[in-house]
């Protein structure tokens, strides 16, 4: 099977645009709702293969403004002619409806394909996957952000003194980019394993020496860094964000993360796990799957969390007890 994903960014055309709507604005939703309507035109786009073995198949993702469309088709050759036809099927509505595309923002990747051709990574609302379906690029892009913000927040402490104000504002540049999709992007460590160098833990411990007025050469342990300074370590942030998923997952009906794990039943016997109540993930090469499954599975007192608030208290107590995982 070949595929392809291409992500592309709708823009409303300036010279027909009179005001803009706020997110916080009434209307907001109503536009919504029909900016789905105009995209429901790419939504299921069935190209015919000249073999007739199997047909191209074009399914377009919508968020927002975002769409991304993942291509599939037994031959690169078929791969190519369809993602020509959607090209020009969404420009073609694009024009029609005062659309333009954003040129720049649109990327074409094909997933395994062996010749260079298309983009290495490809970022869909804010996440980058490479041709391998791997997370890397992804680590490495917020690891370098993470030292921009570090260095904006050295030059605050040149003119701040240290204290809460300073914490706070290391926080939110800091931990509050670390912390974005954590759960998707890394693996929770439950068990004393080692996981490699991670260049965002590195970062959040030299935010930490920077917040007690320390350097490297102070030579200080990772759990006294944090500790005193009240930091979150990167495995924290991952598995507290993965017992909430799990909570959402299993316990409410409607919610999509369900499609991400399964249960351990078997029609022709029980076993111990299903009477437990245990899960395994959908994709074991899935890292949001396998980590919904790992933390639900290690956790009794999440499988018995009856409402979103003792969840996040389980996620609390679970995160801090494996805050040094992995490091």
């Amino acid at each position: 099977m070949n595929v392809q994903v291409k992500g592309t960014k709708f823009l409303p055309d300036p010279k027909g645009v009179r005001a803009y709507i706020g997110y916080a604005s009434c209307y907001t939703m109503t536009l919504f709702f029909q900016y789905r309507l105009v995209q429901s035109y790419i939504q299921l786009i069935t190209v015919e293969s000249r073999f007739n073995e199997l047909p191209a198949l074009a399914e377009a993702i919508v968020y927002a403004d975002d769409s991304t469309v993942i291509v599939t088709a037994p031959t690169w050759e078929e791969v190519d002619r369809a993602t020509t036809r959607v090209e020009s099927n969404m420009a073609r509505y694009a024009a029609v409806n005062g659309l333009s595309l954003n040129e720049t923002k649109t990327q074409r990747m094909f997933i395994n394909r062996r010749e260079d051709k298309g983009d290495r990574t490809l970022k869909i609302l804010g996440i980058v996957l490479n041709k391998r379906m791997t997370f890397t690029d992804h680590e490495s892009e917020v690891a370098a952000e993470l030292r921009k913000r570090l260095g904006v927040v050295r030059r605050v402490a040149y003119t701040l003194p240290r204290g809460k104000l300073l914490n706070g504002i290391a926080k939110a540049l800091i931990i509050g980019k670390a912390q974005t999709a954590a759960w998707v992007t890394r693996r929770a460590a439950l068990e004393d394993e080692q996981t490699g160098a991670d260049g965002c833990q590195v970062v959040i411990n030299d935010l930490a020496r920077l917040l007690m007025g320390k350097t490297r050469k102070d030579r200080m342990r990772t759990s006294n860094l944090l500790e005193r300074t009240g930091m979150p370590s990167m495995n924290e942030i991952t598995t507290r964000q993965a017992v909430v998923a799990a909570w959402q997952a299993r316990k409410r009906d409607k919610s999509p993360l369900r499609e991400l794990v399964t249960d351990t039943a078997n029609a022709h016997y029980h076993t111990r796990s299903q009477e437990q109540g245990l899960l395994r993930p959908a994709a074991v090469s899935s890292v949001a799957d396998s980590n919904i499954a790992r933390v639900w599975n290690a956790c009794p007192d999440l499988r018995e969390a009856k409402d979103l608030n003792a969840a996040k208290k389980v996620a609390r107590n679970l995160a801090s007890a494996h805050r040094l995982k992995g490091i």
